[in-house]
């Protein structure tokens, strides 16, 4: 985990570790945009890479049925 990832765990077990002592249900929240924010960069990065399995996988059948003279 990386960069802006590792940020946004970091802020998820803050808020969660502090709740029950100074927010309340408002650091739970926090913790859920956060959290919210972690699934919605794993959905686009689990987009991004089926798109570029998909192009590499049709680019690979293009090269292997060329027919050669």
């Amino acid at each position: 985990m990386l960069g802006r990832s590792a940020w946004k765990v970091a802020n998820v077990i803050k808020y969660v570790a502090r709740a029950d002592k100074k927010n309340g249900l408002e650091d739970l929240k926090k913790a859920r945009e956060y959290i919210d924010m972690l699934i919605e960069d794993k959905e686009k990065c689990t987009k991004i890479m089926k798109h570029q399995n998909m192009s590499f996988l049709t680019r690979l059948r293009e090269i292997l049925t060329v027919k050669r003279w």
